[in-house]
């Protein structure tokens, strides 16, 4: 089996990608990030920012097998417990992958630097939630109160 993973629009690596990542590969798949061969069985796509869902949904007339994710697409999509209860599979991320994301103005050297920091960092939550209510943000709605779900 083989499964194209599509980061939208994120900026650092995609949590939700990479447990994705590593249930596949669990089940012996082939998981390739944003550039894959033809012809893969299942496509998952993670659209962040609301702004850029029409963008994505063009993404249907390539891929019949696409299903999509993330808070810009519907707030309320979650992971299957099966896979939310993953670790993040750290191998589906090179600092090339995040390095034209990067940015700011700065020497190649540095963005390189940068990137490879961002790529070689570990991500996870150690709350979900918010404390506040802003009309504009989804988190409140999704997430719910404040809460501690980790420990460091």
């Amino acid at each position: 089996m083989k499964i194209g993973l599509i980061d939208f629009d994120g900026k650092i690596p995609n949590l939700a990608l990479m447990k994705l990542s590593t249930y596949y590969k669990s089940h012996g798949a082939e998981v390739f990030l944003n550039e894959f061969p033809k012809g893969v069985d299942k496509v998952y796509c993670s659209v962040l920012f609301t702004w850029n869902k029409n963008k994505a949904a063009k993404l249907q007339e390539m891929y019949s097998n696409i299903e999509f994710g993330g808070t810009g697409w519907d707030p309320m999509i979650s992971l299957p417990k099966e896979v939310e209860n993953c670790k993040p599979d750290y191998e589906l991320y090179t600092y090339k992958d995040i390095y034209k994301r990067v940015r700011g103005i700065m020497k190649k050297e540095t963005r390189i630097k940068k990137a490879e920091t961002i790529v070689n960092m570990g991500i996870g939550f150690t709350s979900r939630g918010c404390i506040r209510n802003c009309e504009f943000c989804f988190v409140p709605k999704k997430e719910g109160a404040f809460k501690q779900v980790g420990e460091i």
